[in-house]
């Protein structure tokens, strides 16, 4: 009985102890372990001080809590080794920790009960073992792996410094040495993220290694997979090998019948131009030369009246530059006589008026002495003093006579010209009136033609034989061309004709193309049929028609409205031409100039008006605009030309008439004119007769000075008397020397300006009969032209004419030949297969029945290469090749399942691995958030602000305080060193509680938190504990320390009713005060 098991002892409960939250510790008991030989300590539910001096052994107690609970010896900062935990002298150490195991969460209740002990065993040789008990004192375990399960059960983090802050961790983070790497390296074990990332990375790792296998085993299939392809390719080139053969053989019988059915087409086209083609165009070509006979014939007789009229001109006009030039030197030396005469008179007035100054002189000393001699002849000159008068009166009306004469004169002479203007302006008339019937006259002509020959001779003679060429040449353009564009307009409205043809007629003879190679080739086949002047334009065929914004009031129509395209099919692109080139959305159509002047003016638009009246009326910058639309051609865009030519018919009769009538009015002008000139004439032979009066008069003046001077030239009794007498004889020489020079000078002012007007008549005269022979020479002009262009236009005909006839001869041979040669042919082809076999032939060869001899034969010697090249590089049979093949699809097919095999377990894993970093990145910042949160918060217990700044790429934690004392108030702080013991220690300890939030452990452990931290800081971070410790009232807190603890119940009282209004538990917080172990 004594030898044997002996029966475990139950753990009893102290009396009235409130048990703790599950894993939180009850008692630790300590045997010759560290300075203890025998030590128990209980411990309350929430907050436990532990103090004591140093040697008391309160460190000695975390040390063994940490070892019992599974932490190597090296980790507890107390040792390299667990022999170093057994007390000097003893064989071995006992560390025995008491967990509470009480509520919904217990471990294995049923089992362990309420009570949890947990013991180790430290042997001083060496090892250690484990023992897990109940609370009856049952053995229920003694492996480490079953302690592992226990602590993760109950979320004990014994190794995470934050949950154990050992005496070297308080002393490293608490006086402010650690570095930023051991933060962060803190926050991930406190975070348990060093574990995930860990995992993580191991994870990738594995998956690097998975995917190089998978890359390596799909290289391998894909290498299996494309000698497999290979073998198959040569196979099927065996297979098709024969097929080839048989198409070759088809292809060659298709060749020989379709060189004869290529030969039946060309004897059935030369056919068709021997009977057909050939005779309509010699009948067109001989149709052209009876036109260009009747125009050359037409333009000779024209021409013959036009050099009648020359002639006329010529023989009028033979003497004008000699008569012009005579006259001219008679102008020059009329005025070098007026000249001479002006000089002369001028001289006399001088000399006269010299002499009056000394008879003056001479007058005043004789006054006296000549009294008696002046009365005694006064009488005698008196009378020829009135006589004098008399004649001076009669020169006077004379002379107003003359001047009448001369404004008569003039006036008939600018009543001669304004006639001479009129009849050069009845002349234009005339001239324009035979224009307008001869371009009538070919429009009606034009019009004639295109009801036999076709509208397109309207846009030029070429037109036809152009649109011929293009259909011959159809299969080289990419899209059929499109023109001349008025070809395919009509005119909704055929009063709007000729507005519309001077608006937009030079864009009707364009050609559209859709490509510059179809410019091109357009371009070449144009310039074969003679045409000198042609527009060609690139545009897109396929746009469809623009979104355009029509201006205008909606009751005016624009060119746009008035429009229709004949074809359906080019509707679109004819109108986007006309849009693009002539914008013809914006030239609005009135009926009268008033109307498109009220509102193209009034409303400053920059729409342009045309009007019936052939005004064209628009807005350039600041002036309004108003033109004549001159030379307008006639109109094409016409949709009844019955119509149309007997209205042309009417306008050339009428224009007929009204030629007629201005010719006559040509004749009345020419009429007045000759008029005019008789009454000039007259005229001039009045003031002839008058100027010999006049010279008479003047001879009578001249004889009566004469009387004057002889009564004046009697003796006197002195010699002052003698010398006036001399000077009034010599001033009475000089007045009549002075009237002689004036009327020499007026007559040789007369005879000038009579000489001048019948120069400016005549050069007036000649330059109108130069202006009538410019007229005749330039329409002489246009009609050599036009028989030119006649003349050469009916030799080419003729030539074309002899050549149709040469090449049908040519034709009736050649078709003669071609029967010859396919009769030939046919034997030949027959010996291959016959006809009736083809079409079994041309399934064989695998083409359509519409492919030409240029792709049966591409086709031919497309197979005969083929089949010499395989022939030369086969390299075996088939059966050969199929079985490689067969043994290649076993292996490929075996490397494919091994790439499924490795391939889809790696794409999960991959997936899961992705998904679970993205998770720890998340976490990692959500957790991030709520670290630098509490942190700040516990800083403000104390008055102070504090942040976390994370670096993930350099794994470092800075912690940023802005201190609130007076030396660094404001200041903001990240070098911890540049704090007091004290505040560096408060910042670390409000950073561990900011750990702990991130920490579910039951129970929360730490040594000497205020060794650094001056009374003032203590009692802070007692009441900060002692608040942490309240909102965490499901944590167990155990706080070990050096210095005097009894201001802990102070503090807490004052708590109490801060934080429920009312007093604590009694259990909240327990305060055990350690005695000194050593000596």
């Amino acid at each position: 009985q004594a030898r044997g098991r002996a029966q475990p002892r139950a753990f009893a409960l102290p009396e009235g102890a409130r048990p703790g939250p599950v894993g939180s510790i009850h008692k630790i008991h300590l045997e010759n372990f560290m300075c203890h030989e025998n030590f128990t300590m209980y411990f309350g539910p929430n907050v436990n001080f532990i103090s004591g001096h140093n040697g008391s052994g309160k460190s000695a107690s975390l040390q063994a809590l940490q070892c019992c609970l599974g932490v190597q010896a090296r980790k507890t900062g107390r040792g390299t080794n667990l022999r170093g935990f057994v007390r000097k002298g003893a064989p071995r150490a006992l560390a025995q920790v008491m967990l509470w195991n009480v509520g919904e969460d217990a471990y294995r209740p049923e089992t362990f009960g309420n009570l949890i002990v947990v013991e180790r065993r430290i042997e001083a040789a060496g090892g250690s073992r484990f023992t897990m008990k109940s609370q009856r004192g049952d053995v229920v375990a003694t492996s480490k792996a079953e302690l592992e399960k226990l602590l993760d059960h109950m979320n004990v983090l014994i190794a995470n410094p934050c949950v154990v802050m050992t005496q070297d961790h308080a002393r490293t983070f608490l006086g402010g040495s650690v570095s930023d790497g051991k933060k962060y390296e803190l926050f991930m074990k406190a975070t348990m993220l060093d574990q995930v990332i860990y995992n993580l990375n191991t994870t990738k790792a594995s998956l690097d290694k998975m995917f190089d296998l998978l890359q390596l085993k799909i290289k391998e299939y894909r290498k299996q997979e494309k000698a497999l392809k290979g073998l198959e390719d040569k196979i099927e080139e065996a297979r098709r090998l024969e097929d080839v053969r048989t198409q070759r053989d088809a292809l060659e019988a298709l060749i020989a019948w379709g060189q004869i059915f290529e030969e039946d087409r060309r004897i059935a086209e030369a056919v068709h131009k021997r009977d057909v083609v050939g005779p309509e165009a010699l009948t067109r070509v001989e149709s052209k030369i009876s036109g260009f006979q009747r125009e050359l014939e037409e333009a000779r007789q024209e021409q013959a009246s036009m050099a009648e009229a020359i002639k006329e001109y010529e023989e009028g006009a033979s003497g004008f530059h000699e008569r012009i030039k005579a006259q001219q030197q008679r102008v020059s030396a009329s005025r070098r006589n007026v000249a001479q005469a002006n000089r002369r008179l001028t001289q006399i007035t001088q000399e006269r008026s010299e002499n009056q100054e000394k008879k003056q002189s001479i007058q005043e000393a004789l006054a006296e002495s000549n009294e008696e001699l002046i009365a005694s002849t006064q009488a005698a000159r008196q009378t020829l003093e009135q006589q004098r008068e008399q004649q001076q009166q009669e020169k006077s009306s004379v002379t107003a006579e003359l001047d009448r004469l001369k404004a008569q004169s003039e006036q008939l002479f600018k009543d001669k010209e304004a006639l001479r203007e009129k009849q050069r302006e009845v002349e234009h008339g005339v001239r324009q009136a035979r224009e307008e019937i001869q371009e009538k006259e070919r429009h009606l002509k034009r019009l004639q033609d295109s009801s036999k020959n076709g509208a397109a001779r309207l846009f030029g003679e070429w037109v036809p034989q152009a649109k011929d060429l293009i259909r011959r040449n159809l299969q080289q353009f990419e899209m059929e061309p499109v023109g001349p564009v008025g070809l395919y307009l009509t005119l909704k409205d055929d009063k709007w004709a000729t507005v519309v043809e001077g608006a937009i007629g030079r864009s009707q003879g364009t050609w559209l193309v859709s490509s510059a190679h179809d410019e091109r080739l357009l371009r070449d086949l144009l310039r074969q049929t003679g045409a000198k002047r042609f527009t060609v334009v690139t545009t897109n065929f396929k746009q469809p028609l623009h979104a355009y914004r029509r201006g205008g009031p909606s009751s005016v129509p624009c060119i746009l409205d008035v429009l229709s395209c004949s074809r359906p099919e080019v509707q679109n692109l004819v109108l986007n031409f006309l849009i693009d080139s002539e914008k013809v959305e914006t030239k609005l159509l009135f009926e009268s100039d008033q109307e498109a002047e009220q509102y193209i003016f009034s409303a400053r638009t920059h729409m342009q008006a045309y009007t019936l009246q052939m005004r064209y009326l628009y807005w350039k910058g600041a002036s309004q605009n108003v033109r004549h639309m001159r030379g307008v051609g006639s109109p094409r865009l016409v949709k009844d030309n019955a119509r149309v030519k007997a209205r042309l018919g009417e306008e050339i009769a009428s224009l007929r008439g009204r030629l007629q009538a201005t010719q006559r009015e040509l004749g009345d002008a020419a009429e007045a004119v000759s008029q005019t000139q008789r009454e000039l004439d007259t005229c001039d032979r009045q003031q002839e007769e008058l100027e010999g009066r006049r010279a008479q008069v003047n001879h009578s003046i001249q004889e009566t000075l004469t009387q004057q001077h002889m009564l004046l030239q009697q003796p006197s009794g002195e010699g002052l008397e003698a010398e006036l007498n001399a000077l009034n004889a010599q001033d009475v020489d000089l007045a009549a020397r002075e009237l002689s020079a004036g009327a020499a000078l007026e007559e040789a002012r007369r005879q000038q300006e009579l000489l001048q007007a019948t120069l400016d008549e005549q050069v007036a005269e000649f330059e109108s009969l130069q202006s009538s022979a410019k007229q005749y020479e330039a329409e002489v002009g246009g009609i050599t032209e036009r028989i030119d262009e006649a003349q050469k236009s009916l030799s080419h005909y003729k030539a074309q004419k002899q050549t149709f006839e040469a090449k049908l001869q040519t034709l009736a041979q050649q078709c003669a030949e071609q029967e010859v040669r396919r009769r030939e042919m046919a034997a030949q082809a027959a010996q291959i297969c016959r006809e009736d076999e083809l079409e079994g032939m041309r399934a064989a060869a695998k083409v359509r029945e519409t492919e030409g001899m240029e792709v049966l034969q591409k086709a031919l010697r497309k197979a005969s290469k083929h089949i010499e090249v395989a022939e030369k590089n086969s390299g075996g049979s088939m059966e050969e090749f199929q079985a490689q093949a067969e043994e290649l699809r076993a292996e490929v097919e075996l490397r494919r399942t091994k790439v499924e095999q490795v391939k889809a377990p790696y794409l999960k894993l991959d997936r899961t691995y992705q998904d679970r970093y993205s998770k720890y990145h998340t976490t990692l910042g959500d957790l991030k958030k709520q670290v630098s949160f509490a942190f700040n918060e516990y800083m403000a217990k104390k008055g102070h602000t504090g942040s976390c700044k994370f670096d993930d790429e350099a794994a470092k934690l800075s912690l940023n305080v802005r201190m609130n004392n007076a030396a660094k108030r404001g200041s903001k702080v990240s070098d911890m060193k540049s704090l007091s013991g004290g505040e560096r220690s408060f910042s670390t300890l409000a950073f561990t509680l900011a750990l702990g939030r991130l920490c579910e452990s039951p129970f929360r452990a730490s040594d000497e938190f205020d060794v650094f931290m001056d009374a003032v800081s203590r009692t802070v971070t007692l009441k900060t504990l002692l608040s942490f410790a309240w909102d965490h009232r499901h944590v167990q807190f155990l706080f070990l320390t050096p210095q005097d603890i009894s201001a802990a119940d102070d503090i807490l009282q004052k708590m109490s009713r801060e934080l429920t209004g009312g007093d604590l538990p009694e259990d909240f917080m327990k305060v055990i005060q350690m005695k000194t172990q050593r000596a």
